[in-house]
């Protein structure tokens, strides 16, 4: 019996090893669709069943094979969600770049649109990659101004009207810049959960200056709306070193009710509200 059990467990062992390999192949061989995703995620869930068979052994080896494969799984699945995030993030890059050649349709904007959501709402991205469809989220931004003939309001646009502009030379801050405006915009539609989530993800310089304000303006990140919408764009005119430093109430609505008005992702009910009122340093 007990030669029986172990036997079994042998076999289980190596069907598992050898169906880790073939995963592990196709998630390296080539690009991961929406539809290979849902298939390896299949795969994978069903090794991960008939591990837990296996870890029920009392065998030493087979529990140490178990431990290892276990590892594996959890190793492979992660792999699996970074290839498909890779795959998302090219193809925003890839319909961003069009839109900027100047091959603007009304559904080219939506399919960007879209995808940019789907990836935003169901993934963790990281900063490059945030950089990526931050510079996507421009492109599209224009090319919906173009369709519906109106002027683009972009985040550098509304700092360059500030009385000393930014320098040109720096060229790793635009995505930085970028995602202080977007965190700020997410205080100012009150999606605390938002902010703070893409908040979190900043480099720490980045957040020591923002602390830094937030002490000197007598205020509780992300408790304070005002003050920390204040802070975050002051972060920003340090980035981009434009003598700028704090805005007032009338500024933060001409930027965000300004975009609110030229994009359609900002008009959602119950989320914008003006910041004219509340107390203003």
């Amino acid at each position: 019996m007990r030669s029986k059990e172990v036997n079994n467990h042998f076999n289980g062992s190596r069907w598992l090893q050898a169906e880790m390999q073939t995963i592990e192949g196709e998630i390296a061989r080539s690009p991961i669709s929406q539809k290979k995703y849902q298939l390896l995620s299949q795969k994978l869930n069903t090794a991960s069943q008939k591990l837990q068979d296996l870890e029920k052994t009392t065998d030493l080896f087979a529990k140490a094979q178990a431990d290892y494969l276990k590892e594996k799984v959890v190793a492979l699945s992660k792999d699996l969600v970074d290839r498909l995030v890779e795959g998302e993030v090219t193809q925003i890059q890839q319909e961003s770049s069009s839109l900027k050649k100047g091959k603007i349709t009304a559904k080219a904007v939506r399919l960007l649109e879209t995808h940019i959501h789907q990836l935003e709402e169901n993934h963790k991205t990281s900063i490059p990659h945030r950089r990526i469809i931050a510079d996507a989220k421009h492109a599209l931004l224009e090319a919906k101004a173009k369709l519906d003939s109106q002027p683009a309001i972009r985040h550098f646009d509304w700092l360059a009207k500030q009385p000393v502009r930014f320098v040109e030379e720096v060229e790793l801050l635009p995505g930085d810049v970028e995602e202080l405006f977007d965190i700020a915009r997410a205080v100012y539609n009150r999606d605390f959960r938002e902010a703070k989530m893409r908040y979190n993800a900043l480099p720490q310089e980045h957040k020591r200056r923002f602390e830094a304000h937030m002490q000197q303006l007598m205020a509780i990140s992300f408790d304070d709306p005002l003050e920390t919408i204040q802070a975050l764009i002051a972060t920003a005119n340090e980035l981009v070193e434009n003598g700028e430093s704090y805005p007032q109430a009338a500024e933060i609505d001409q930027l965000f009710l300004g975009l609110s008005q030229v994009t359609a992702e900002d008009k959602v009910d119950g989320k914008v509200f003006s910041i004219k009122g509340l107390k203003t340093n």
